[in-house]
């Protein structure tokens, strides 16, 4: 009897790994067959026409074995495939617990204001992901795969022959990311510029009054591999009225003490200075690529109206009172748009890049600057100026929405 009870339990576990086989099977198969379905919709992506490779991608949105949505890169010009599937066919449908599968590994960075898909899957609660093939670019490859894995969200590949279908299908696009061949150092290409807009403003003991304009330095570095050309910046004034929320307070404290409560402030807009945008200048012709900049000091430049210094007599000037408001300023604080442009001669593409700078007492500085005169937490400060900031941004955006550069975003790739 125990041999038997031994035999049939054997036939038992030999029948249940036979049933899971099956089961295992059925998975290949499904995912073979819903891999096919977005291969087919990748081919019919549609690039954006700037000139350089853009990667054919297909997305299906499955649960259940039911297809939800299919969907294609460039359906909307330049929208991506995960973004189509899920935001565009399904902003209402419950994805939770759906299964995903793209020819592309979900990217991880897209230019402001757009969402990374990766992001989108995540947020949806996507169960599992099957990809197709990594991205190419070393910035990017595996990334998207582990940000998922990370969320807990299962990641699969196609199967191998369809896998190298895909890559087949996206040779242009993996060749712009390809390594120099190995005799040559190995330097990945750059397809996205890296550039940094950094600035030092003079160090200035806090009151003290110069009888010339502080120096502001601009440095623009080029971070890529490439030459930047046409470097520009257009600067647009704003002017903010400060209303008091709280009012400050001083109470009188035994021994000759004071006790100051800096109250509760908010800028108000009140105009832009002047309503038409301003002139471009031009910052350098050329910036060499691996770290090559330019350098220039603002305070020379006409675009910028810096607070006047004080003249003898009057507070803060030579034998003056002690200065103790905002020097040249009322009740008022002036914001400048600095609007950069330029030419990526990798890519043949222009960008534009904002910086937002506020002029304090008494000089021009950038709005974080750490050396700033006012005494104020950090957290308080930038929460003060975020509102502002925000308002001239998407002026500037609005402004400029018809231009054709693309806006950059440092550290970003679309």
């Amino acid at each position: 009897m125990r041999e038997e009870g031994e035999r049939d339990g054997g036939i038992k576990l030999l029948f249940g790994g036979l049933c899971d086989l099956g089961s295992q099977d059925s998975k290949e198969s499904e995912d073979r067959k819903f891999a096919r379905f977005a291969i087919e919709e990748a081919r019919k992506s549609v690039a954006e026409n700037d000139g350089r490779p853009h990667p054919l991608v297909g997305a299906i949105v499955v649960k259940n074995g039911e297809v939800l949505a299919i969907a294609h890169r460039g359906e909307g010009k330049g929208d991506h495939a995960e973004y189509i599937a899920l935001e565009k066919r399904l902003p209402d449908a419950a994805v939770a617990g759906s299964t995903v599968y793209t020819t592309l590994e979900p990217c991880t960075t897209r230019n402001h204001p757009k969402i990374p898909c990766v992001d989108r899957v995540i947020e949806r609660k996507v169960r599992r992901v099957v990809i197709g093939m990594l991205d190419p670019d070393p910035r990017i490859t595996g990334r998207g795969q582990r940000k998922l894995r990370k969320a807990n969200i299962i990641t699969d590949l196609f199967p191998h022959e369809l896998m190298a279908e895909v890559e087949d299908l996206n040779r242009e696009f993996t060749r712009a990311f390809e390594s120099t061949p190995q005799h040559e150092p190995v330097q990945a290409v750059s397809a996205y510029p890296q550039v940094d807009f950094e600035f030092k403003p003079e160090k200035i003991v806090v009151g003290q009054v110069l009888p010339r304009p502080p120096k502001l330095i601009l440095i623009v570095r080029n971070r890529g591999t490439t030459r930047l050309k046409e470097v520009k910046l257009r600067t647009t004034q704003y002017q903010f009225d400060f209303n008091a929320i709280v009012p400050t307070t001083v109470t009188k404290l035994p021994e000759g003490k004071r006790r100051i409560d800096p109250g509760k402030y908010e800028l108000i807009f009140n105009k832009r200075m002047p309503p038409a945008i301003g002139h471009e200048q031009i910052l350098a012709r050329s910036i060499k690529g691996n770290g090559g900049e330019k350098r220039m000091d603002l305070s020379k430049m006409k675009s910028f109206r810096f607070v006047t210094p004080a003249k003898p007599g009057e507070p803060g000037g030579a034998g003056g009172p002690p200065l103790n408001q905002l020097a040249g300023e009322s009740a008022d604080l002036r914001f400048y748009a600095i609007r950069f442009t330029f030419l990526e001669t990798g890519l043949n593409r222009r960008f534009c890049y904002y910086k937002i700078i506020s002029c304090q007492e008494p000089y021009l500085l950038p709005f974080d600057n750490p050396s700033m005169s006012i005494i104020v937490d950090p957290e308080g400060r930038q929460a003060f100026f975020r509102a502002p900031i925000e308002k001239i941004l998407a002026d500037q955006r609005d402004i400029f929405k018809y231009h054709p550069e693309e806006e950059y975003v440092p550290g970003g790739r679309d």
